[in-house]
């Protein structure tokens, strides 16, 4: 399994813990419970954390990850990985970003490590033809992607992460 901690609380401190209004707001713009859950969604998820302890956004963002994740889950076994764009040093602030490829699906997770907005056009062509489309999009609402021809236009913002789903031409 792949575990998701939006909402980590330590080891030690996990009995005895109460949040206060840091821990909340600290949490409260979402991005963290999107880049657990995007990391989990591409393989066997499993959460855990003080899930319990979610506001009313970020419950909302967990449950739509799961969601989404239970619509592409039956093609992650049969699927190979892929790198579009390239290798990436977890240690080095960049942006990464891991695919699965299959017969029917393109499943990308990006994530923004940087503290700074990230835009930029990847070439797909290597895993989908013209004609491919978008299906689920896993992201903030500032976040965006779009699918013209093979070339995918994605801006994530600082240190989150987006989950892109792109159903296959049946010619490919």
């Amino acid at each position: 399994g792949v575990w998701a901690y939006p909402y980590a609380v330590g080891l030690y401190e996990y009995k005895d813990f109460k949040p206060d209004d840091v821990f909340f707001e600290k949490n409260a713009d979402g991005k963290e419970t999107i880049f657990n859950t995007v990391t989990a969604m591409m393989g066997a998820m499993t959460y855990s954390g003080r899930i319990d302890l979610a506001d009313k956004k970020n419950l909302e963002l967990i449950k739509r990850g799961i969601s989404v994740y239970k619509e592409i889950r039956e093609y992650i076994p049969h699927s190979n990985p892929v790198y579009p764009r390239g290798m990436c040093s977890m240690n080095k602030k960049d942006v990464a970003m891991y695919g699965l490829d299959s017969e029917e699906r393109l499943l990308l997770a990006i994530w923004n490590m940087m503290d700074i907005d990230w835009n930029m056009s990847i070439n797909l062509s290597k895993y989908i033809c013209e004609g491919a489309k978008v299906g689920n999009v896993y992201s903030l609402p500032t976040d965006s992607v779009t699918l013209q021809g093979t070339i995918l236009d994605a801006a994530v913002c600082n240190n989150c992460a987006i989950f892109v789903e792109i159903i296959k031409c049946q010619n490919k």
